[in-house]
Formats: structure tokens, sequence, C-alpha cells
């Protein structure tokens, strides 16, 4: 039996070696060899007992030079336009073919999503003049920050669906707004439906930043 040793001469005792490759003989009979089996272990690291047992350590950051080093990198115009994309496509608009027709689409837009948002305000328990405040300033931030530069009339009021209010969030606004004001509660339909808003913001900006 062969006895397989490590480079220093000792031997490996998790090592199971084949036995005698000679084939036997049984009864006159010959039988067919035994199939070598071969065993290998290996130590489990922890990934700190691993770093130990090779010398490693994690190079050490300056915070305060990659800082320094990224910021020479910004281009003032690439990250100004980033945020705000309509510096990028606001010089190349042609006024004179493409601006009565986004006028025409967004009035259009506009007289039907005003009456629509008040009465969301209502479903949602809220004044009306909340729903025309939830008809434009969401819109208009999503003109400031937004990246389309062509906006059809179906494109306008899916921004408008996107960015402003729907029937199902009108509704579950209104459930918590009902159950948190009224008589017997310190506080207005308006209050709370503003708390609610900011709160939700909170998360989203919270999840956004997690998920980055």
């Amino acid at each position: 039996m062969r006895h397989p040793r490590t480079s220093n001469g000792v031997l490996n005792a998790a090592y199971s070696a084949d036995t005698n490759d000679t084939p036997e003989t049984t009864g006159g009979r010959r039988s067919r060899s035994k199939i070598s089996q071969v065993i290998v272990a290996r130590p489990h690291y922890q990934q700190e007992d691993l770093n130990n047992a090779f010398n490693y350590f994690k190079p050490k950051s300056n915070f305060y030079q990659e800082a320094l080093e990224s910021m020479r990198e910004v281009d003032t115009k690439t990250c100004l336009t980033g945020l705000f994309p309509i510096f990028q496509w606001l010089p190349e608009y042609s006024f004179p073919s493409d601006f009565i027709g986004d006028l025409i689409s967004g009035l259009t837009v506009g007289v039907m999503h005003i009456p629509q948002g008040m009465g969301y305000a209502l479903i949602a328990n809220m004044p009306p003049i909340t729903g025309i405040y939830t008809a434009f300033f969401p819109v208009f931030i999503y003109f400031l920050l937004g990246s389309s530069r062509h906006n059809s009339m179906a494109n306008v009021y899916l921004a408008f669906r996107r960015t402003g209010t729907l029937a199902v969030v009108s509704i579950m606004t209104g459930k918590v707004v009902y159950n948190h004001s009224g008589e017997g509660s310190n506080y207005t339909n308006l209050e709370v439906g503003t708390a609610l808003c900011f709160l939700v913001g909170l998360i989203q900006v919270v999840s956004a930043k997690q998920a980055i």
C-alpha cells in the first residue's frame, strides 16, 4: 500500500491510497481489481482565517484623496445637463414648428386634467384646490427634471397620470385622512394629507438610496 506524503514529507492521513492493484484469483477464477478511492480533505477557512493564512490586509483608502480625485473628474456641464435635462434639449427645440402643436396638446390635456384632479381630491377627503396643485406642480417638476424632449398629446397625458394623482392613491389617502381627522381629532384633513405625503416621500427616498 502506498502512502502519499505532503511536500514536507509528513504522511497525509486524510488521503487514502488504493490497495494492491494486481487482480486477485478466487477459486481459480480471476476477479476484477478493486476500484481505487481518493479522499481529499481541505481545511475550512473563515474569511479572517484565510486572510491571516496568506497575510492579506485590505489596503487603506484615503476618503479625502478619493473625494478630491472624483471632483476633478466631474464635468460641470455634464453634471448640470444630467440633473436638469432641459438645458440639453431646450437649445435644440424648434419653436416655429413645434411650439404651436405642443401648446394645443398641453391646453387640451390641462382642461381635462384640472377637473379630474379636483375629483381625485374629493375622493381623498381633501379640499378641491389640492387637486389643482397636484395637476400643476408634479408636471412642472417633470418639465424641469424629465428626460423626454418630444411630448405628443398621449405622452403628456401619460406624464400627468404618472406624476400626478391616481384614483387608487386617492382612495388610500382618503382612508387615512378619514381615520385621523374630523371630529375628535386635533388635525385637519389638509394637515393629515400633508403629513402622509411627506412620510411617503421620505420612505421612497430612503428606499431609492438603499437600492442604489
